[in-house]
This record gives structure tokens, C-alpha cells and sequence, in this order.
């Protein structure tokens, strides 16, 4: 089995390539409007990349993925999404946090889906979100002090401390959420669906 990492973060591929050292996992630096992989693939999974396509590209995004996946091949998408009916960004956050990041609804994402992959699976993470966001705040305070002061100054301190509640308040107030989304080529075989 051989894994393919791709992405436009010159530190997420260094990174990646530093905790993977010695697994078969190639690491590219390219657009995924770019790639071109040399055979399709089996599988292809895609974490909270979705939030950067900008709602534009959401069928381009599905395009590349169908074409890219084997036939019988299987699509894992999970993506944070909201219930307000637009794509626009929240202001904060897309100048402080997320520049030009959209966080999409179901709607788009299916729509975005239709008639190049089937949806056969929503998963929620939610509730489960709310509790990491707030793991991360306590850990994230309780350390800032050993940070270098002088780059992580109190403000960046009392940013970090509103995007993480502002966020989980959202996955508590059920207006985000966050999805795994299992993805298939038209009319795969129901024994099928499940990730293996």
C-alpha cells in the first residue's frame, strides 16, 4: 500500500515528511487543481481542506476527486459546516484566523456531489468537536506561558483563547458541526460502502 500526501503548506509537507519518515507516503507540494496522479486511486480521504476550496470551487473540488477514484474507489470528506444558508466567511475569523476560508452547508456539499459521486454516509462529530475545542483551550492556557513571549504576546494570547470558545460555542449551539462523509462513484454495490 502507498499513501500520497498533497498539499500547498510548504511546513505541512516538511512536517508530514518528518513523522512519516520510513512509511510508504509521498509528500507534493501542488494545487490540488494541478495534480495529476499516475493511476487512480483506491481511496482518498480529505480533512478540513473542503473550509479552503471556497464554495466557487466546491465542484471543481468534486470533479478532481471522482476522476481521480478508481471506480469502485471510496471518497472520505470530512469538513466543518454550518446551518446559515450562505458561504460568506465570518468576518473575524476570516482576517484574524482563516483568510478567504468558507465553511460550507449540507446543501453545497451535495450539490457540489451531484450526479459525479453518491453520498452514502453522514457522520456527525459535533458534540464531540465542542469538547476538543475546550481540551485545547485548557491545554493552550495552561502552557502559553512556556511560549516565547515576544512572538505569542497577550494578544495573540486573547485571540487564541476567543477563536477556540467562539468556535465551540458554535458546535454547542448545534450552528457548526463537523462531518465525515463517505463518497462513492455512482451505483457501487451497497456492500461496498464501508471503508476498508
Amino acid at each position: 500500500m502507498q499513501c500520497v500526501g498533497l498539499s500547498i503548506s510548504k511546513e505541512q509537507i516538511a512536517y508530514g515528511k518528518e513523522i512519516c519518515k520510513g512509511l510508504p507516503i509521498s509528500f507534493i507540494l501542488e494545487d490540488y487543481q494541478k495534480y495529476t496522479p499516475q493511476e487512480p486511486f483506491d481511496h482518498i480521504v480529505s480533512i478540513e481542506m473542503f473550509e479552503a476550496v471556497g464554495h466557487k470551487n466546491y465542484r471543481t473540488f468534486m470533479k478532481k476527486v471522482s476522476h481521480w477514484l478508481r471506480d469502485d474507489g471510496k471518497f472520505l470528506l470530512q469538513t466543518i459546516t454550518t446551518t446559515n444558508n450562505s458561504p460568506l466567511a465570518d468576518p473575524w475569523l476570516d482576517k484574524y484566523i482563516f483568510p478567504n476560508g468558507m465553511l460550507p452547508n449540507k446543501k453545497l456539499v451535495e450539490k457540489s456531489a451531484r450526479g459525479l459521486l453518491d453520498i452514502h454516509q453522514w457522520h456527525s462529530l459535533g458534540p464531540d468537536y465542542d469538547q476538543t475545542l475546550m481540551a485545547w483551550w485548557h491545554n493552550f492556557d495552561a502552557s502559553h506561558h512556556l511560549l516565547d513571549q515576544e512572538k505569542y504576546t497577550e494578544t495573540f494570547y486573547r485571540m487564541w483563547k476567543y477563536y477556540l470558545h467562539i468556535c465551540a460555542g458554535g458546535f454547542r449551539s448545534g450552528y457548526l458541526d463537523v462531518w465525515q462523509i463517505l463518497l462513492t462513484k455512482p451505483n457501487l454495490k451497497p456492500s461496498l460502502y464501508n471503508i476498508s
